[in-house]
């Protein structure tokens, strides 16, 4: 099947990840593949395995409260040249639309059909449901591992590092943006030119370190105009850093801000009152 693969098209690569548990043809597929492998067993797999670059055909499984370990993968790439990435498993929840008892529509997965045996909801594992609607938590945390500009905010000064291999930063828009305890005390416009593949290490346009109490700086890239795919202003990729005292703890060590970007971009979730006084969270 390579063979005639590369007869029809000898410039495409060939991936068969079946040579992980079957070793004996290595020349049917030009790459190393395998499945949800730990990022400890990745890295000793390439010291001894260098001959084919190395993917995961499937990997950080999307299933319910997932992908927060993603971020040791993407740590790899940076690391390791022959450490092609992976491709998350899934894109979206597969359920179908249907109607319950009530002639409500609803989305159903296995099991909802009175079959037997099922896998009850291990369809649903997308970072998007099944009309398309994002998982804000999953989203969130996808998004900024593959942003394509990396981002370290000081307290004096943003090292950006553009990761992209044709933009440059200023095709965006760069805004700083002081916040004290969630307010918004300064927001105000860096101009910035780093070429692809460049870093370049720019003085903040403010500082916070006379402020008393928690405080953080946020730097990100918007969109200068709309495209195909989103409108101007959107947000392409950030970073921020905090620094004080937050629920008696200290966020900064030894004069140095913290990254605080899990803390910070989670959504707030409206307290929805019940019936009898009770309150729930009115999640997505």
């Amino acid at each position: 099947m390579t063979d005639r693969f590369k007869e029809l098209d000898p410039d495409r690569l060939v991936h068969y990840e079946g040579i992980a548990h079957d070793a004996r043809y290595p020349e049917v597929s030009d790459v190393y593949s395998q499945m949800y492998t730990p990022v400890k067993q990745v890295r000793e797999f390439l010291k001894t395995h260098t001959g084919k670059p190395f993917l995961l055909c499937e990997f950080t499984h999307s299933m319910g409260n997932s992908n927060g370990g993603m971020y040791q993968y993407i740590d790899l790439e940076e690391k390791e040249s022959r450490y092609q990435g992976g491709f998350i498993w899934d894109f979206v929840d597969q359920a179908l639309l249907a109607k319950n008892r009530y002639g409500e529509e609803y989305l159903a997965y296995g099991g909802d059909f009175s079959e037997r045996p099922t896998d009850y909801d291990f369809s649903c594992n997308g970072i998007v449901d099944a009309r398309r609607r994002p998982y804000a938590g999953k989203m969130q945390e996808i998004k900024y591992l593959y942003q394509n500009l990396r981002v370290h905010v000081t307290e004096d000064d943003v090292r950006i590092m553009n990761k992209n291999l044709f933009t440059g930063t200023g095709e965006y828009d760069c805004f700083c943006t002081l916040e004290q305890e969630g307010r918004v005390l300064k927001k105000e416009k860096l101009s910035t030119d780093v070429a692809p593949l460049q870093e370049k290490v720019y003085p903040l346009p403010f500082s916070g370190k006379e402020l008393k109490g928690e405080y953080s700086i946020t730097v990100s890239f918007h969109l200068k105009e709309d495209l195909s795919w989103e409108k101007k202003g959107y947000e392409v990729a950030y970073d921020r850093a905090c620094s004080g005292r937050l629920q008696g703890s200290f966020l900064h060590r030894r004069g140095r801000m913290k990254k605080c970007r899990s803390l910070h971009r989670l959504p707030w979730r409206k307290r929805v009152p019940e019936p009898g006084g009770q309150e729930k969270r009115n999640l997505p």
